[in-house]
């Protein structure tokens, strides 16, 4: 049966949990008869007796056939009718035995050996539908009695129906027993305690029996976005188990949203918890589901450099070319196309590298089945770790088919390496070939092309499956899976998504055959072309160097301390000195941020050079310290005197201070000669005149 309208997500994805596709699972082989013959049940009654088509149009009491219609079994008393299933499709039909006692018409398991794989104390259900048959009324007719049998079970108990078959014009009944094994095996036996021949005559379908219904479950898979900075990322949650129907999934975290399928898209990269009910109220949630923004370009780190420095601009992550622009402009920026150019810029410039990227990507996850039962939906009972009862319409996600059901071929690996999983399938005999073998929704882009392709091969001789795939409910082939057993074969189909922004594919085995029609699928792919424009920044910070603050310390007149603050990033000092001008002296490297210049002269000068070593941007300052001789001062005559005016003026200027000196208070003359004409010396002297 169908417990989930299927839905998918969009790319490569990460996927989480492990689930069981629909609800409990019957246990019985062939409960609708599909098989035809006595397959997974048995006839013990002494006073049954089988007939086979084509029918006389007359039956005894205790004839019985797996047919389609009552009628040709006996056309004058039987009406026409359709099974319970589809309509269309087998089931037991009955003329009643006259004899008394107990005779078994319907006995669990092949051979009547019960069901088997149950759980001492669990609480089962056990169902068939019936309905009558007879549609003559004359003769006192009266309805088949069905007595119902569970051995090595207690707490036997008719929860609905009735055992009297309903009059013909109710049409089919279900009636349902719960029980609780004593043991792993149950025998379930059916009888009927009518012994009138008028009337007496139904028919059977659907037989089951099924566990309590697993608790709630959610399984989700995750899509990234296509390209780094975009939000058009996805996920899609599955309930699994509980009661259906289920409540509406709720989305929340970045963005909330909420929906009756499960499928979210449009979502940017964040943390989601996903959330649903089922129809008894239970509850269950998943919580950190992360989409992760998709890997860009890499760029290399933030740098500085020192004014006049460069470095080298690095960037990976594209196979498709590079290219560098930069704010400011930078003249340095000479080969922008390639991944690692070397720039020297002049001020502080944010350097931006771009790249178009194409690539072709497969939007179904888990499609070669390595995340074990998760990421698709199917209306096929999901059976592990083996299908001991032979059921049709089961599949098993399995390393080996015939570790899976006996009679499938063990030489059937998979088809993605050869040692791991695939979808092997025992086909569905039931709905005329419209049951959902696999199925995933993935969100596309309008106006694109997509190609969706599978793997397919026959794990078991005769019948081979007949594939039928569909996007969005309109036929894109039918694959006929090769006679060769363990021959993979791989059918593709190109789609375009036109107006639509999902694609709904679904894979269908129309092959409805009861012998072989036994497959494995693996490798489902669902690829476009995605062009990604890439881009991504980095800046480099071009500083002013610092310069060490030197000032003269404390003097001796043998010795010369220099001092200077520490710089951050600073490790070291390389110090040199010069005593008046000489040849510098290296000192070599220093953590201290002070120096002593020793053996020195009073009258000595020295200049000391600090270069800081380190982190940062550097540069050298020097600083001179100690006694500096004092220049002579500078002596002019600014008048002389003539014979009219028989005094002259003398200036003397300071070396230090550029402005005349004080006129001498007392000026003597202590000698003049005349040695020739026109040639007059002055010795002139400057002091305190003799009293």
């Amino acid at each position: 049966m169908k417990i989930i309208t299927f839905s998918k997500n969009i790319f490569f994805l990460a996927l989480l949990l492990t689930g069981i596709h629909g609800a409990s699972q019957n246990l019985l082989n062939n409960g609708g008869f599909e098989a035809g013959g006595i397959v997974g049940f048995n006839v013990n009654g002494a006073g049954y007796v089988q007939i086979f088509p084509p029918f006389s149009g007359t039956t005894n009491t205790g004839n019985y056939a797996i047919t389609t219609n009552p009628q040709p079994m006996n056309t004058a008393s039987f009406i026409s009718s359709g099974d319970h299933t589809t309509g269309a499709g087998n089931m037991m039909i009955i003329d009643g035995n006259t004899t008394g006692g107990q005779q078994n018409f319907w006995e669990a398991g092949n051979g009547g050996g019960g069901v088997c794989g149950l759980t001492v104390g669990l609480t089962y259900t056990f169902s068939y539908w019936i309905r009558s048959v007879y549609g003559t009324v004359s003769g006192s007719p009266t309805p088949a009695n069905i007595g119902v049998q569970i051995l090595n079970a207690n707490s036997v108990t008719l929860v609905s129906g009735s055992t009297i078959a309903p009059l013909t014009a109710s049409g089919w009944q279900q009636v349902v027993y719960t029980f609780v094994p004593t043991g792993t095996c149950a025998n379930i036996k059916l009888f009927n305690n009518n012994t009138n021949a008028v009337g007496n005559d139904f028919a059977v379908d659907d037989f089951s029996v099924t566990a309590p219904p697993l608790p709630l479950s959610m399984s989700y898979t995750v899509t990234n976005p296509t390209c780094q900075g975009l939000s058009n990322g996805s996920i899609a949650a599955y309930a699994n188990n509980g009661v259906p129907p289920y409540g509406n999934f709720n989305l929340t975290g970045t963005v909330s949203q909420s929906n009756a399928s499960g499928v979210f898209t449009g979502l940017p990269p964040g943390s989601y918890t996903i959330s649903v009910t089922d129809s008894t109220g239970a509850f269950v949630s998943l919580t950190n589901i992360t989409i992760t923004n998709p890997a860009g370009l890499t760029v290399s780190p933030a740098t500085s450099i020192c004014s006049g420095g460069s470095t080298t601009l690095t960037v990976s992550g594209s196979a498709s070319g590079y290219n560098w622009t930069a704010n400011p402009a930078d003249s340095s920026l000479t080969t922008p196309t390639i991944p690692n150019p070397v720039v020297s810029p002049t001020q502080t410039t944010t350097y931006s590298v771009t790249s178009n990227t194409a690539s072709t990507i497969n939007l179904i996850s888990n499609g070669n089945f390595s995340n074990g039962n998760v990421g698709f939906d199917t209306d096929y009972d999901f059976y592990t770790p083996a299908n001991t009862t032979f059921a049709q319409k089961a599949y098993g996600i399995v390393l080996n088919p015939n570790s899976w059901e006996p009679g499938f071929s063990a030489a059937c690996v998979d088809h993605t390496t050869g040692s791991g999983f695939m979808m092997v399938v025992d086909g569905s005999i039931y709905n005329g070939g419209t049951d959902l073998v696999w199925g995933q929704t993935v969100a596309v882009n309008p106006g694109q092309n997509y190609t969706f392709s599978f793997w397919l091969q026959t794990v078991a001789s005769s019948n081979p499956a007949t594939i039928r795939t569909t996007i969005n409910g309109v036929l894109m082939g039918t694959a006929n899976a090769s006679a060769t057993v363990c021959g993979w074969t791989q059918y593709s189909y190109v789609w375009n998504s036109g107006a639509s922004s999902s694609a709904q594919i679904q894979l269908f085995d129309t092959n409805t055959n009861a012998s072989g029609n036994d497959f494995a699928l693996d490798d489902m792919a669902f690829t476009t072309s995605v062009t990604c424009n890439l881009s991504s920044t980095v800046t480099v910070t071009v500083n002013t160097p610092v310069t060490p603050n030197i000032v003269c310390g404390t003097a001796t007149p043998t010795s010369q301390v220099f001092n200077w603050t520490a710089l951050a990033g600073a490790t070291s000092y390389t110090v040199s000195y010069a005593i008046n001008g000489g040849t510098p002296v290296n000192v070599g490297n220093i953590a201290a941020t002070t120096f002593t210049v020793t053996p020195i002269n009073s009258t000595d000068t020295v200049s000391l050079t600090v270069t800081p070593n380190g982190t940062g941007c550097f540069a050298s300052a020097t600083q001179t310290c100690g006694v500096t001789p004092c220049p002579a001062p500078s002596v002019s005559v600014t008048q002389q005197p003539t014979c009219t005016v028989p005094t002259g003026t003398i200036v003397f200027t300071s070396p230090v201070a550029p402005s005349p000196l004080p006129v001498p208070s007392e000026l003597f003359i202590s000698e003049v000669t005349d040695e020739s004409t026109g040639a007059l010396a002055l010795r002139a002297f400057f002091g305190q005149q003799a009293r």
